[in-house]
């Protein structure tokens, strides 16, 4: 796919994504690929799921979920910042 690299509007579909969560999860990626923080990546995909109908998510797509939300709640995955004493937060 092509993307705008300012604004993560996807430009081109190279592959048609196959389902909503498919789509999302290519937006994730993007956001990765922008190089934006991950948990905030990671929020937003969640938070994005969270809006397919009940009865409408693939159960693969609730299984990405939940591990998803999971990883972003435990901070993995995620740099860690240096406190000033030079210890990891």
């Amino acid at each position: 796919m092509t993307y705008d690299p300012k604004t993560g509007e996807v430009l081109d579909w190279k592959v048609k994504p196959y389902n909503k969560v498919d789509e999302i999860a290519a937006y994730d990626g993007i956001c990765y690929d922008m190089g934006n923080d991950k948990g905030v990546c990671d929020r937003k995909m969640v938070d994005s799921l969270d809006e397919i109908p009940y009865g409408q998510m693939p159960k693969w797509g609730q299984t990405a979920r939940f591990l998803i939300d999971k990883k972003r709640k435990l901070g993995l995955g995620v740099k860690q910042r240096k406190s000033k004493n030079g210890k990891r937060r």
